[in-house]
């Protein structure tokens, strides 16, 4: 019997304890700090299996460092690379593009909440009207409130799209942003270091839960179809940003189609070594990824992971 534990207890960690039964750890319910693994390498012992549902999505904070990579395994009594040996590492994935107008969408819309005190309201005005956003309300009185409210059509993205690249300084990534930024460099330096990774697309979620664990997942945050669409459209209308964001994409899509033409049907990669012109193409897309940085600190921040890799992957070699 394989013995798995997850980390993590929020919607993704809590559904899956929910109808698996699992163990599981978390900051709220043992007090662990992800970024210090010593705070819980000692619940990790005896377990098969990890699944990581740990993940860090406040858009605007400031610290915009990534997590697993910075993890300090410096001061552990384990060696680094062992704590990584026989665990099996799941990658959830999709169309970059795909991913890049979702995000979009969710960082246009946390941009249009008038303030927190509104947001409750705010999603019982759009269920209300799922083709307007509220802009602004006042109360009036104990039981009137104003709204005004603006219908989200072509014309109304058009100039939000405009805003925000015009506040990024037409940075793509929006400040390094979680929900648009490049990540899948990331994802190949963990395979770099994970024994066994497994691949899985979004449109094939439903489908492994259901083979590999007999779940069935509920949807939640999903954007809506018809938004999505719209802002596509208004995207694609504005040639120098639609452009723009094919550009920075490109190395993003360059690795998504390396995962998806070198799958294997049970959803781990080829071997690589079979395949030596692969790495040349990983490699060239991670560094194209790398001199597109509008940062030094991300720029650092990259060779930092790899640096690091290289170490932990051959820290036990005589």
């Amino acid at each position: 019997m394989i013995n798995r534990l997850i980390l993590g207890d929020g919607w993704l960690g809590a559904e899956l304890v929910k109808k698996t039964n699992w163990d599981y750890i978390s900051r709220k319910k043992n007090g662990i700090d992800f970024t210090d693994i010593n705070s819980y390498k000692d619940y990790l012992v005896g377990y098969d299996e990890i699944i990581n549902c740990i993940a860090y999505t406040n858009t605007y904070d400031k610290n915009k460092e990534p997590n697993w990579q910075e993890v300090n395994l410096g001061n552990t009594i384990v060696k680094p690379y062992g704590k990584y040996r026989n665990y099996t590492a799941y990658i959830l994935f999709r169309d970059p593009l795909d991913r890049y107008i979702s995000g979009l969408l969710e960082d246009i819309q946390m941009l249009m909440l008038p303030d927190q005190e509104g947001l409750k309201y705010n999603r019982q005005i759009i269920s209300l009207n799922k083709n307007a956003q509220m802009i602004s309300y006042k109360q009036i009185s104990d039981d009137r409130t104003a709204v005004l409210l603006v219908e989200k059509d072509v014309k109304y993205f058009d100039h939000l799209i405009r805003q925000v690249y015009k506040m990024s300084d037409t940075d793509y990534s929006l400040g390094e942003s979680y929900h648009v930024a490049n990540w899948l460099w990331e994802a190949f330096a963990m395979h770099s270091i994970a024994d066994t990774t497994i691949w899985i697309d979004m449109p094939n979620l439903d489908t492994f839960f259901k083979q590999h664990f007999d779940l069935d997942l509920p949807r939640h945050n999903v954007k809506s179809s018809k938004d999505k669409n719209t802002l596509k459209k208004a995207l694609t209308n504005i040639d120098h940003y639609w452009e723009g964001v094919q550009d920075y994409l490109s190395s993003e899509t360059s690795l998504y189609n390396i995962i998806m033409e070198n799958r294997n049907e049970n959803f781990t990669l080829k071997d690589f070594t079979e395949i030596p012109n692969l790495a040349h193409k990983i490699t060239f897309s991670v560094y194209d990824n790398y001199s597109r940085q509008k940062t030094l600190l991300k720029e650092e921040q990259m060779v930092r992971t790899f640096i690091s890799l290289i170490y932990q992957k051959h820290w036990n070699r005589k």
